[in-house]
C-alpha cells in the first residue's frame, strides 16, 4: 500500500514540477535523490561526479516533467531512467575530454621506469620471434597468421590450402615446440 501511494505521490509531484510547482521538486527530490544517486554512481564512481550528474537529472527532470506519461510505466522507472542515461553521458564526455582531476597522481611517474619495461619487454618479444624463425615453414606460417596477424584458424587453413584439423596440428605442435624452448632456456 505504501509503494501504491509513493506512486500516486511522485506522479503528483511530477504533475506540479510540469506546472512550475517548486515544493513538489522538492518533494520529489527527497524522495528519490538517495535512490537516483546509487543508480548514477554505480556509472561514474566518483562521488563529485556523481553529484554533478544527479542536479543534471533533477533539471533535466523539471525540464521534461510535462513529457512524463504515467500510463507508460512507473515514475521511478522513468526518472530511473533520465540517471541513468545521464551518468553514461557523463562518462562518455569525460572520455573524449579527460581533465586532470580524472587521474589520480598515482599515476604520474618517472617515465625511466616505462622506459625499462618497454625495452624487457621488447627483448623478450624478439627472442620469442627468433624462437618462431626456428620452427618449421608451416608451423612459423600458421602461428604468424593466428597470432600475430590475428587470424582465426579457419582463415589461416584457407588461406595456405589445407584442411583445417592440419593447421590445428601445426600450430599446437609448433606452440609446444616453443613452449619447450622458452622453459630450456
Amino acid at each position: 500500500m505504501a509503494r501504491a501511494s509513493s506512486k500516486c505521490n511522485m506522479v503528483a509531484a511530477l504533475t506540479g514540477i510540469a506546472n512550475g510547482d517548486g515544493e513538489a521538486m522538492r518533494q520529489l527530490y527527497k524522495a528519490t535523490a538517495s535512490e537516483l544517486y546509487a543508480i548514477c554512481f554505480a556509472v561514474v564512481r566518483n562521488r563529485e561526479a556523481t553529484e554533478d550528474v544527479l542536479q543534471e537529472v533533477y533539471t533535466k527532470v523539471w525540464n521534461r516533467a510535462a513529457g512524463y506519461d504515467p500510463e507508460k510505466g512507473s515514475p521511478i522507472v522513468w526518472l530511473s531512467f533520465i540517471a541513468r542515461n545521464s551518468a553514461i553521458d557523463r562518462v562518455r564526455a569525460r572520455g573524449r575530454r579527460p581533465t586532470v582531476n580524472d587521474y589520480p597522481l598515482v599515476l604520474v611517474a618517472d617515465d625511466a621506469d616505462l622506459s625499462d619495461e618497454r625495452l624487457i619487454r621488447d627483448e623478450e618479444a624478439e627472442n620469442l620471434r627468433r624462437e618462431i624463425d626456428g620452427l618449421s615453414d608451416p608451423e612459423q606460417t600458421y602461428i604468424r597468421s593466428a597470432y600475430l596477424r590475428g587470424l582465426s584458424y579457419s582463415q589461416v587453413a584457407e588461406e595456405a590450402g589445407v584442411p583445417l584439423g592440419t593447421v590445428k596440428t601445426r600450430i599446437r605442435r609448433g606452440l609446444l615446440a616453443l613452449r619447450a624452448q622458452v622453459t630450456r632456456d
